[in-house]
């Protein structure tokens, strides 16, 4: 905005103070708006014009008006769509037919589909007597879960392995595997049974053949298990042996205890023994009421002992105080837990261990109770008391 200055003067009409000297200018400013330009004028078509007139203004507007520019671009000619070829609809046969509410369930079992059918099936129960005994192959009477272990026989069997073993083993769902591999006494001998899936040759060696790597190989069956077995001849309850395992890598070799033995040597030896596990159990009042006892509502009171620590006894005055063994233990620590009222006993680790300052937690042989403390018998022996009491 522009601003002008205008010059004031005293009373005395020249700028004096009255006596004579000049006084002072005073400046003093006054804000002065700058004009404002008039609006353009704009162009309008008289409403009193005749309508011819009117139109022929219009026009001259029109003319005034800049020219759009024309595109350079070739236009593209516009090609009308192929209108889309209808479908025939599938003709319906009778077998393709939409199945009714109660033939749905059917067809989806046809098909091989897990389904629960919401409506009622009829089936035909009525069933023709046979006119002759039914034949079962061979195959198939072997698999039943009661025929897992092998039946008693004076001849020796040529494997304790079915079919129906590998089937289960190789599925993972096999429960009885210490039924079959270990070392199981038959007529004559002894059956050597390991899982090896790697291994290039197997032996079973011990005391039976001073140790000869060479004298008694297992046989591999069934190649996709990795099950190795053999029959060693003359071979008695208590020999002590291992496997010699040749692997298929770089040609390493070793021996190895018995992952599935019953029983084990005294640590620091490290061997198997060939064993069984015949007893004769006195529980049967005990068994006859475990399911009540073992019930949810039932009481429950744990007492947790380490066997080998928990009593220790001297076998000559003043001489060393040793563990207890399986049977010695047995009595005086039923009447323990009974008088304290506890419903139950909690072992710690029993397995065969090679440490013993590992108190069991370094197990090398699973199903074999550790036999610093007594033979599996013994063992067993111990189970029993604790049951009648």
């Amino acid at each position: 905005m522009a601003v002008r200055r205008k010059k004031t003067t005293g009373a005395s009409g020249e700028g004096t103070n009255g006596g004579g000297e000049a006084a002072p200018k005073r400046v003093t400013t006054k804000r002065v708006a700058a004009p404002v330009p008039p609006p353009a004028p704009v162009e309008t078509i008289p409403s009193e014009l005749p309508l011819e007139m009117k139109e022929a203004t219009a026009k001259a507007f029109e003319a005034k008006k800049p020219a759009a520019k024309k595109s350079t671009k070739p236009a593209t000619p516009k090609v009308a769509p192929k209108p889309a070829a209808k479908k025939a609809a599938p003709k319906r046969t009778r077998r393709e037919a939409v199945p009714t509410p109660s033939e749905a369930p059917i067809e989806l079992q046809n098909v091989g589909a897990d389904v629960v059918p919401r409506v009622t099936i009829e089936v035909d129960t009525h069933r023709e007597p046979l006119s002759a005994p039914m034949v079962v192959p061979e195959a198939i009477r072997e698999h039943t879960i009661d025929q897992i272990a092998p039946e008693s026989s004076d001849t020796r069997p040529a494997s304790l392995l079915s079919d129906w073993d590998f089937h289960l083993f190789n599925e993972g769902t096999h429960n009885k595997l210490w039924t079959k591999l270990g070392n199981h006494s038959v007529p004559g001998g002894v059956m050597f049974a390991v899982w090896a899936p790697n291994a290039a040759s197997v032996s079973v060696i011990g005391d039976f053949n001073d140790w000869n790597r060479t004298a008694h190989p297992l046989q591999r069956l069934d190649g996709a298990s990795g099950i190795w077995e053999g029959f060693a001849a003359g071979v008695e309850r208590g020999a002590t042996y291992k496997y010699h395992i040749v692997s298929q890598f770089n040609g390493y070799a070793v021996d190895k205890a018995d992952p599935m033995a019953v029983h084990q040597e005294v640590p620091p030896a490290t061997a198997s023994k060939v064993w069984d596990l015949e007893y004769q159990w006195n529980d049967s009042a005990w068994m006859e009421s475990r399911k009540a006892r073992n019930s949810y509502e039932a009481p429950m009171s744990t007492y947790e002992v380490h066997l080998g620590s928990w009593r220790r006894v001297q076998d000559v005055e003043d001489g060393p105080y040793r563990s207890m063994t399986y049977r010695e233990i047995a009595e005086p620590l039923a009447a323990y837990v009974k008088k304290m009222n506890f419903t139950h006993i909690e072992l710690m680790p029993l397995q065969e261990h090679p440490f013993y300052g590992s108190w069991g937690y370094q197990g090398t042989g699973y199903f074999a109770p550790t036999s610093r403390y007594g033979t599996p018998q013994d063992f067993k022996y111990l189970i029993d008391v604790l049951h009648q009491n």
